[in-house]
C-alpha cells in the first residue's frame, strides 16, 4: 500500500505527508520524504523492502517489453515503479547517507504536529539493494523520462561506489553472537556479495562497463566460498550458506531474511557470462543447493514444502539467554540429520509469533531461479507447490492472501484495514516443526506484509517465463538446428 497518497473510501491524501528525515551530522535541517510503501500493518517504510520492490517492478516491466506482453500492464507497472525510485532518490543525503527506516503512525500530514522522522544511516548493503534498483529503472525510463533515468543512472553510480568503498569493512564483518537465532538481520559478507552481484550485473548490462563484470565475478568467489559444499558425517544434505567464509555461523532466515537473494545472484551470474571461467563454478553451486538441500522435502508429502535451515544442536547458544530453552526445544524438533544436526522446514521463531510465508516463498524462487538454469521440471514444480501452499494447498485448506485463492482470513490490520491482493506473515509453527493456524487474527501471523506479497510475486514472475534455449550456432542459410533430449 502506498504512503502519502489518496485511497478513495481508504486513505486520505494528506495522511503522512509530514514525514521527515535529517542527515546526523546536520539533525537541525530536515527534508520531507513521504512516499514508497508501508512495509506492514505498523506502518514502518524500509529500505530494505522498497529498493528490492522497486528493482522487481522495473525487472518485470523489463520481461513483458522483451515478451511482447501487455501494454496496458506494462504503463501500470511502470507507474508504481516511479513510486518507489521517487522515495528512493528523495531519501539519499549523499556519502551512502540515507532513510533506511521511518515510522509513519497515524500522522495528520501538518508539519510540526508530531512529525514522523528519522534519521539517515549509512548502510552498504542497503547502497548495494538501492543501486540495483536505480539502474534497472535507468534502463526502463532512458526513452520515456530521460530526465528521471538521468538522476537514477547518476545515484546508482554513487550508491554502488559507497557500498564498494565500504568492502573492507563489511568483509571483516563476522557476527559471532546472533540477536535472533532465525537470522532475521541480513549481516555476513555472503549477503554483502549476492546484493553486490545483482547491482554490478545490472550496472554491467546498462553501461557495459567491464569493472561491473569483473566485481560481479569477484563477489561469486566470496558468494561460492560461502557455501557448504560437503555432506555432513555422509548424509547428503549441503549446499546452504554461511553469513561468512569462516562458515562458522549458518544463514537461518526468518520472515525478514533474504534466503532467495543468493541463489538469484548466482543464477544471474550464469545467465549473464555463460562463458566466464567461473561459470561451472556458479552452475555447480546452483546445483548442488537444488539436489541435495531445496529438494530434502520428502517429510513433507504431499506438500513438498522445501527446508528452511539445518541447525546445529548447539544454536541455541546464539539466541538470548531468556530464549535458548525454547530455542533449543524446537531445534530438537526438526528433522534429525545425525548427532549434532537439524533439518526444519518452519523457522525458529521462539520469542514471538512470525510467520512463514515469506521462507515458504522464498524457497519458491530459489527453486524457479534453479529450474530455469538447469531446465529442472521437477524443481519447477516444487517452486509451484511453495506457492500453491500460501493460496491454501495446505493442511488447513487456507489462503494467506486476502480475497485470492481457496478460503481466504481477516487480516489484524488495526490501521489500514483490508487490501485485496495482500498477503499476511502466514503460518507459524510453534511444535514439532509442523504448521499452527488459528482462528483468531492476531499478530503478527495474520498481519499484512508486504515482504510477502512481493515474494510471491517474484517466484509467479520466474515461474511465468516462457521456455527458453540458448547457445552457438555457425550461421547457416538452410542447415536445419536439431534439438534433442538431454537425457538421451
Amino acid at each position: 500500500q502506498r504512503v502519502s497518497t489518496e485511497i478513495p473510501w481508504y486513505q486520505p491524501f494528506h495522511c503522512n505527508q509530514d514525514a521527515q528525515s535529517y542527515h546526523p551530522d546536520t539533525p537541525h535541517i530536515r527534508r520531507l520524504v513521504p512516499g514508497g510503501w508501508f512495509d506492514a500493518g505498523d506502518l514502518t517504510q524500509i529500505t530494505e523492502q522498497t529498493a528490492p520492490i522497486t528493482y522487481l517492478l522495473f525487472e518485470y516491466a523489463e520481461k513483458i517489453a522483451k515478451e511482447g506482453g501487455d501494454k496496458d500492464l506494462y504503463d501500470r507497472i511502470i507507474e508504481e515503479g516511479k513510486w518507489g525510485l521517487d522515495w528512493l532518490l528523495k531519501t539519499n543525503f549523499g556519502d551512502g547517507y540515507r532513510t533506511n527506516l521511518i515510522f509513519y503512525g497515524l500522522g495528520k500530514g501538518i508539519p510540526g504536529d508530531g512529525d514522523p522522522s528519522s534519521a539517515a544511516t549509512n548502510s552498504p548493503l542497503y547502497n548495494f539493494m538501492v543501486s540495483t534498483a536505480e539502474i534497472q529503472a535507468y534502463k526502463m525510463l532512458k526513452d520515456s523520462d530521460p530526465e528521471l533515468a538521468k538522476r537514477a543512472y547518476t545515484m546508482a553510480r554513487e550508491d554502488w561506489k559507497q557500498a564498494v568503498l565500504k568492502e573492507n569493512e563489511w568483509m571483516d564483518y563476522a557476527r559471532e553472537h546472533n540477536t535472533h537465532i532465525n537470522g532475521s538481520d541480513q549481516d555476513g559478507p555472503s549477503m554483502y556479495a549476492a546484493w553486490g552481484i545483482i547491482a554490478a550485473i545490472a550496472l554491467f548490462e546498462a553501461t557495459q562497463n567491464p569493472i561491473y563484470k569483473n566485481k560481479a565475478i569477484e563477489y561469486g568467489r566470496i558468494l561460492i566460498s560461502c557455501q557448504e559444499q560437503k555432506f555432513l558425517h555422509d548424509v547428503p544434505i549441503t549446499g546452504y550458506f554461511y553469513k561468512h567464509p569462516s562458515k562458522k555461523i549458518r544463514r537461518q532466515d526468518g520472515n525478514g531474511g533474504r534466503s532467495e537473494v543468493p541463489i538469484n545472484a548466482l543464477s544471474k551470474l550464469a545467465k549473464t557470462f555463460p562463458d566466464s571461467d567461473d561459470w561451472i563454478q556458479w552452475y555447480s553451486a546452483l546445483l548442488i543447493y537444488s539436489e541435495y538441500f531445496a529438494k530434502q522435502n520428502k517429510g513433507t508429502t504431499p506438500y513438498d514444502l522445501s527446508p528452511i535451515a539445518v541447525y546445529k544442536e548447539t544454536d541455541y547458544l546464539l539466541a538470548a539467554e531468556s530464549l535458548q530453552a525454547e530455542t533449543k526445544r524446537m531445534i530438537e524438533e526438526g528433522t534429525k540429520i545425525d548427532d549434532n544436526f537439524y533439518l526444519r522446514h518452519f523457522p525458529i521463531c521462539p520469542y514471538v509469533t512470525n510467520g512463514t510465508s515469506g521462507n515458504t516463498l522464498q524457497n519458491g524462487t530459489i527453486s524457479a531461479c534453479t529450474a530455469q538454469i538447469r531446465g529442472d521440471l521437477e524443481s519447477e514444480e516444487i517452486a509451484q507447490k511453495q506457492l500453491q501452499w500460501v493460496l491454501g494447498r495446505n493442511p488447513f485448506s487456507k489462503s494467506m492472501a486476502y480475497d485470492i485463492g481457496y478460503d481466504y482470513h481477516n487480516f489484524l490490520n488495526f490501521s489500514k484495514g483490508h487490501m485485496v491482493g495482500g498477503f499476511a506473515l502466514g503460518m507459524d509453527s510453534l511444535h514439532n516443526d509442523s504448521p499452527y493456524w488459528s482462528s483468531s487474527a492476531y499478530y503478527t501471523s495474520k498481519e499484512p506484509y508486504v515482504g510477502t506479497t512481493y515474494r510471491f510475486w517474484h517466484a509467479a514472475m520466474l515461474l511465468s517465463s516462457p521456455a527458453y534455449v540458448t547457445g552457438k550456432v555457425k550461421p547457416a542459410k538452410s542447415k536445419m538446428v536439431m534439438f534433442v533430449n538431454r537425457t538421451t
